[in-house]
C-alpha cells in the first residue's frame, strides 16, 4: 500500500459523506466526496451556503440545519386490473394526440419551406 498522501487514492468505501450538526447551533457541516452532491451545493446561490474547505475531490460546506431533510419513500401505487386498463387507454390516447401534433408541425414546416 502506498502511504504517500499525495499519491494515495481513496477507495469508494473511504469516500464518505457526513452531515454534522448539534442541537444548539443552527448550521450544519456537510463534508463530501460525492460529485453529485458537490455540484448541487456549488449551484446554491445563497449567502447561508458557505464553502469552508476544498481539496481535489472533497468539499466541506456550512449550510442551515433546516435545509437537511429526510424523505420517506412513497409506497408503490396498487392498481386494480380495471384501473390499469383505464390508465393504458389514457396513455394510448395521449400518445396518439402527440403523434398527430408532431405530424401537423412537420406538415406546417414543410409547407413553409415550399412557400419560400
Amino acid at each position: 500500500m502506498n502511504t504517500n498522501p499525495a499519491k494515495y487514492k481513496l477507495s469508494k468505501l473511504e469516500k464518505e459523506t457526513i452531515f454534522l450538526f448539534n442541537e444548539q447551533e443552527q448550521t450544519a457541516i456537510v463534508s463530501t466526496y460525492n460529485a453529485r452532491l458537490q455540484k448541487a451545493l456549488a449551484k446554491i446561490d445563497d449567502p447561508q451556503c458557505k464553502l469552508l474547505k476544498q481539496a481535489d475531490d472533497y468539499v466541506e460546506y456550512s449550510i442551515p440545519k433546516k435545509w437537511i431533510k429526510v424523505h420517506t419513500p412513497r409506497p408503490p401505487k396498487v392498481m386494480t386490473e380495471e384501473q390499469r386498463q383505464q390508465a393504458a387507454e389514457r396513455m394510448r390516447v395521449m400518445w396518439q394526440k402527440q403523434k398527430e401534433r408532431r405530424e401537423q408541425n412537420k406538415q406546417a414546416a414543410t409547407e413553409e419551406t415550399t412557400n419560400e
